[in-house]
């Protein structure tokens, strides 16, 4: 009996889905076709809404089976319907004049799509349809969410967006990243633009961005010391202060091979990372 009753109801939902296409509905259709579940075949439904140039009535279809779905039970369901929505989402993020209204909200859609599903997405085949289209921004911004952090602010060094890649450090570095990897990536925004590299290093955010005091001296340190072979500058007077080359008359401090020295400096290096850095910018 409670096999009929479901039969019956997914039945009385595609007549009333049937009924609201021929009058010009699309929305109510979408939304009948949704309650009817399984009785609606799934690609036919969709190809019927994609044919008829309804994306409006497609998307709300498909969100509403998406909605409806059970991850446990329904793993493949979950992850066609979610894929079908990211190549409506991107779809219309590529189709819409950037730069416009329209364009922004595409773009809003399309994060908030992520923000809620990227779990539900194949991870490889999400990245590779966004660099496809060549949307690099919410490629990088897929990445931060999939908790592909690295990746993320790879992605924003190779498009020259230094602002980006600290706007990850602030949100996600603390997270994922080690210190060592912070340090590649920021080294990397220094030489893109040194100037915004140091002011970020010096800005009261850059603890908390960087996972603390402890981690930011830490990741300061390794980033001073590859600056250090980069610019040449590698010697401290007795004022803490540094001079680009070997030797100084007074209080010259000479690198050597030893440990002892090789911590010495490191203790100095993250005293006075920032202004090496923007001494360094000066220098440069």
């Amino acid at each position: 009996m409670e096999g009929e009753a479901v039969a019956v109801d997914g039945a009385t939902h595609l007549r009333r889905a049937e009924d609201a296409l021929k009058a010009g509905d699309a929305l109510q259709a979408a939304a009948s076709f949704a309650a009817a579940g399984d009785a609606a075949p799934f690609e036919s439904t969709a190809l019927g809404f994609l044919d008829r140039g309804e994306d409006d009535a497609l998307a709300l279809y498909l969100r509403s089976r998406l909605d409806a779905a059970d991850p446990a039970r329904e793993p493949e369901t979950v992850s066609k319907l979610a894929a079908w929505l990211a190549d409506l989402h991107v779809s219309r993020a590529c189709g819409a004049e950037r730069g416009t209204p329209a364009a922004e909200a595409a773009t809003k859609d399309l994060r908030l799509f992520f923000a809620a599903h990227a779990s539900r997405l194949d991870k490889e085949a999400t990245k590779k349809l966004l660099a496809e289209f060549g949307l690099e921004d919410d490629l990088a911004h897929f990445a931060e969410i999939v908790g592909d952090v690295r990746e993320a602010m790879e992605l924003r060094l190779e498009r020259g967006d230094v602002q980006g890649v600290f706007q990850t450090l602030r949100t996600f570095a603390n997270k994922s990243s080690s210190p060592e990897c912070v340090a590649d990536v920021l080294a990397r925004a220094f030489r893109a633009d040194a100037e915004a590299t140091s002011a970020f290093l010096s800005s009261r955010g850059a603890s908390t961005a960087l996972g603390g005091d402890e981690c930011l001296s830490e990741t300061l340190g390794e980033l001073c010391e590859t600056m250090l072979v980069e610019t040449n500058v590698f010697a401290f007077d007795a004022e803490d202060s540094y001079v680009n080359g070997a030797e100084q008359e007074h209080g010259t401090r000479r690198r050597e091979d030893d440990e002892d020295d090789v911590e010495k400096k490191k203790f100095f290096l993250r005293r006075r990372a920032a202004d090496l850095l923007r001494s360094a910018t000066r220098d440069g």
